[in-house]
């Protein structure tokens, strides 16, 4: 707990890197950057600044930005659930036959809980110091190596479930394409080689929309993802009539939008007050563990008495000639290829930050500050490229999800924005309060889940292989 500074806050060297930044997160914004700067100072109290912040937000955030229409709050919700949202849904059943329905169901309301939580706690750290991405707010707070933490832990995650999203892809469409074109197989050259048409048409139809350098335009891909992943979970309805530590894994990257929440919620809403932000954080949690649930139980329930018990993807369980089950492939499919941007534009941000301070160039919020368009294109067809390389690697989703959720992802949700905001109070407050209590209970619970949840899929590495 070395960085949680009993009396430092954020020290003076942060602090000044901190205000050298704010003309390029909250620089059109004069109110909200001497707001920021009185209460670093110790001016302002923290309800005293919460309140002003807000009045603040209502008075001078406009509905547009650069000629172009903030989100509402339920555009952020939407934004955020489909960023959530993914192949993850996959591995929930999996996860409950592991721990027990009812155990599962409460751990997998428990993490959406405290990923709630932990979202408020980012928004709250982003308002105190004026920085609107994560990696930003871990410099600001915890200085360059939270910075390079936070950009390896974003790059790896996201990259990760980029590859992940695209062997689920594959194994949604090829038996739904050869229940539709019996032969397809042969005439495309082998499985494989459908699987890796799938793949590629995939990409091709999403990749425009990888080049987008803010979230404001994907509202529309997010409504359709949320309409799949509700038919998806219908479907299963209709269709169906051993360690908590893995459900504990797996949920933490079934929730996991955090790296979102500030570029989202405070940058592109309007008036990202204090209640506001709040409600979207929520509404997403609560959207997200309602489809969850749903998801997971109904699964769970139709293939828990099946020979060799439920699948690691669930819809291997599943016969191919339905027509409900491919309605289900193809929802998800859906669901998958649409929120294949969202995950595109975090990675490349994370990336281009890791190397910018690697190699000493100074990190620009845009794209065109560090290379030119045309480059830019090209590093991210090579980002996508390799996810498809490491869909094509890595044989077992489940594996990927337990590891994933056990290392960065509980760190990027539960470890990290605690220790943001605890050091994000000014310099020569007192640690020990109610709402400093409340965020050292979430870092320490996260460096646990951690070290144990990553444990316990080591000792257990065999049994997932097995599904």
């Amino acid at each position: 707990m070395a960085n949680m500074r009993d009396s430092a806050g954020l020290s003076e060297e942060l602090l000044t890197g901190a205000k050298q930044q704010l003309q390029a997160t909250f620089g059109q914004n004069p109110g909200t950057r001497i707001l920021v700067t009185e209460y670093q100072a110790g001016l302002l109290s923290e309800s005293q600044f919460d309140q002003a912040y807000d009045c603040q937000l209502e008075h001078d955030n406009g509905k547009y930005k650069d000629g172009q229409s903030r989100m509402e709050v339920k555009d952020a919700v939407y934004a955020l659930v489909c960023t959530a949202i993914g192949a993850g849904v996959l591995t929930l059943p999996y996860a409950l036959a592991q721990s027990g329905l009812i155990a599962g169901t409460l751990i997998l309301l428990g993490i959406g809980v405290l990923s709630s939580y932990a979202g408020e706690l980012l928004v709250a750290a982003s308002k105190r110091t004026g920085m609107t991405s994560y990696g930003t707010l871990a410099r600001a707070t915890c200085g360059k190596w939270a910075e390079l933490l936070t950009s390896a832990c974003i790059a790896i995650t996201t990259w990760l479930v980029m590859g992940s999203y695209m062997i689920v892809m594959a194994d949604m469409m090829v038996p739904v394409l050869e229940w539709i074109i019996p032969g397809i197989t042969g005439f495309a050259g082998g499985y494989s080689a459908l699987r890796l048409w799938v793949q590629v048409l995939s990409l091709v139809v999403v990749f425009p929309y990888c080049l987008r350098d803010n979230m404001s335009g994907f509202k529309w891909i997010a409504v359709l993802s949320i309409v799949a992943m509700l038919v998806s979970a219908v479907s299963i309805k209709y269709f169906s009539g051993t360690s908590s530590f893995l459900a504990i894994s797996i949920s933490s990257v079934s929730y996991l939008c955090h790296f979102n929440i500030l570029p989202v919620v405070v940058e592109e809403m309007h008036a990202p007050t204090k209640s506001r932000s709040n409600e979207a954080i929520r509404w997403t949690m609560v959207s997200v563990a309602i489809m969850y649930v749903a998801f997971a139980v109904f699964g769970y329930l139709y293939a828990y008495d099946m020979p060799g018990g439920v699948s690691g993807d669930i819809l291997l369980n599943f016969p191919s000639d339905s027509i409900l089950v491919n309605i289900v492939r193809i929802g998800l499919f859906l669901t998958l290829d649409l929120s294949y941007p969202l995950l595109v534009l975090p990675c490349y941000q994370s990336l281009e930050s890791l190397v910018a301070e690697l190699r000493g160039y100074e990190v620009g919020h845009s794209r065109r500050s560090f290379s030119s368009k045309l480059w830019n294109v090209a590093e991210i067809l090579l980002l996508c490229v390799t996810s498809l390389a490491c869909a094509i690697a890595v044989p077992h989703i489940q594996v990927v999800f337990a590891f994933l959720g056990s290392t960065v992802c509980n760190i990027i949700a539960f470890v990290l924005p605690p220790l943001f905001f605890v050091n994000s109070r000014p310099a020569g407050s007192a640690l020990w309060n109610r709402r400093n209590a409340s965020a050292v209970l979430l870092f320490a619970l996260g460096v646990f889940l951690v070290i144990t949840c990553t444990g316990v899929q080591i000792a257990n590495i065999n049994q997932l292989l097995s599904k």
